[in-house]
């Protein structure tokens, strides 16, 4: 599938016009829509084309393409005149072998170099190979992290900082593209086939070790949910512990195993 990411959209019509004029000439298939989509906020002055109503009917016009997360500015309000789910802190999306982790960017947020990129966010549950989108901060970026993790901003499609320019994003076959508002092409990067494919670097997987492999991932990410959302409730859960016990039983199986 062929996706288009766009955030902080923050109430004009003109710019979620402009991303939606984007997505139907790029022949998209889905829109990632990474919040703020309305409301201006406090700390911004109003965007060019403001118009809260007029942004949402035109994002309802493609609803069942959306995908959306809440953002900081994003309000219960807002979702009684949008007619796509956008209150999840997050959006988990398996493509290609490939996780689309799609997030604000206030709860959780990419590490780079051990430190957030927004200061007090959590770090996402997601391993190589993975694409972590968030928005938030304005200023658009795209950069691959030392365990094989791409990190894509798409900028703010309304209101730029940072010396960016206002853009969205594509994603497509484990490319990743950042473009600017006028359809510029600014930056792109690219997982390798392998990667895409679930294959350890060195290690063919091939007949029983790629099924083993492929069930140690989908353990690890059932896990990572788990844990996630044990915390949200405050609760302990005594399945937690056990699951990464088999998941490492597996994982050690997958590595003694002559492929």
């Amino acid at each position: 599938m062929k996706y288009l990411i766009c955030s902080d959209i923050h109430g004009s019509e003109s710019a979620a016009r402009r991303i939606l004029s984007f997505f139907q000439s790029m022949k998209c298939d889905r829109l990632i829509n990474l919040g703020d989509t309305l409301y201006h906020g406090p700390r911004n002055p109003l965007p060019e084309g403001h118009n809260p109503k007029g942004a949402a009917d035109a994002l309802n016009g493609i609803a069942g393409k959306i995908f959306s997360c809440r953002g900081n500015c994003d309000a219960e309000v807002d979702q009684m005149v949008l007619d796509f789910p956008t209150t999840g802190d997050y959006v988990q999306i398996v493509d290609g072998g490939i996780m689309l982790f799609c997030t604000h960017g206030h709860v959780y947020a990419p590490f780079v170099g051990g430190t957030a990129v927004v200061p007090g966010a959590a770090k996402p549950l997601v391993e190589a190979p993975a694409v972590i989108f968030y928005g938030h901060t304005h200023v658009s970026t795209l950069e691959k992290t030392g365990d094989g993790i791409i990190v894509c901003n798409p900028g703010s499609a309304a209101l730029p900082k940072g010396g960016t320019e206002a853009g969205f994003a594509i994603y497509e076959n484990g490319e990743v593209t950042l473009f600017s508002m006028n359809g510029k092409k600014i930056k792109s990067l690219r997982f390798s086939k392998s990667a895409s494919r679930l294959i350890v670097p060195g290690k063919k997987k091939q007949g029983l070790g790629a099924v083993c492999f492929s069930i140690t991932r989908l353990f690890s990410h059932f896990s990572a949910w788990l844990r996630n959302d044990c915390e949200k409730r405050k609760i302990k859960n005594r399945s937690f512990s056990k699951l990464q016990f088999f998941e490492a039983a597996l994982k050690k199986r997958c590595s003694n195993l002559a492929l």
